[in-house]
């Protein structure tokens, strides 16, 4: 995570998570959905939106915005499904 700050939704102060990358990855969505997991355990901070943005040597950017609430449900369920696989003895890549 490279940043937490805040934005207005809906007309009221809400935090958000930014994470900067070199080149944008369908898993920075699950990323984002950890650190607001941790944010709010470690914190007790509610994160309500999260992004991702490229940024290019050429000076400009791509921004991804992700669903929070579905990152984190997908992050939760791959974090499950490495503890079974790890449980059960089945290496990485098998």
């Amino acid at each position: 995570m490279d940043g937490v700050g805040t934005m207005a939704v809906q007309g009221r102060p809400a935090f958000a998570l930014v994470d900067w990358k070199s080149t944008l990855d369908p898993r920075c969505q699950w990323q984002l959905g950890a650190y607001s997991i941790a944010l709010k355990e470690q914190c007790g901070l509610n994160v309500v939106a999260g992004c991702c943005v490229e940024l290019r040597d050429d000076g400009a950017y791509k921004i991804a915005w992700h669903n929070l609430s579905r990152s984190r449900q997908e992050f939760l369920g791959i974090l499950s499904a490495y503890n079974c696989r790890r449980a059960a003895g089945i290496p990485a890549g098998a």
